[in-house]
């Protein structure tokens, strides 16, 4: 039984980490095709770097050595992806012509926060 639970948990936190590294991949390579202009570039140089902190931070989370730490690091990428979240809005204006495929990633970015911040509230609970 503790095994199956162990699999089950380590599976979990292999999705959250796969959905939220392939997001990172899939939204890199839209937004080199973007049109960069001088109000764009501070806005894709955050996007860029908040969206690639929350697979790094996932991450670091599975080489955590106690539940506390698996917490802080699960807030952390929570924390990264909400950042994300708010950049992308900006995007939705700076490229309306872009709303579909923004869309679209605005739905798996909601994702991972759903999950993220259900995790972290569990976690929080044992704590």
């Amino acid at each position: 039984m503790q095994n199956a639970q162990y699999y089950s948990e380590r599976r979990y936190k292999k999705d959250i980490y796969l959905l939220s590294k392939s997001f990172s991949y899939d939204f890199f390579k839209f937004l080199r095709k973007l049109k960069i202009n001088f109000s764009s570039k501070h806005i894709l140089d955050q996007i860029y770097r908040s969206s690639s902190s929350i697979s790094a931070n996932l991450t670091e989370a599975t080489h955590s050595g106690t539940k506390k730490e698996l917490a802080r690091k699960l807030s952390i990428s929570l924390g990264e992806a909400l950042e994300t979240e708010h950049w992308l809005e900006y995007l939705f204006i700076e490229y309306p012509q872009k709303n579909e495929e923004l869309t679209s990633f605005k739905t798996r970015l909601s994702e991972i926060i759903a999950i993220l911040s259900a995790s972290v509230k569990k976690l929080r609970n044992k704590i």
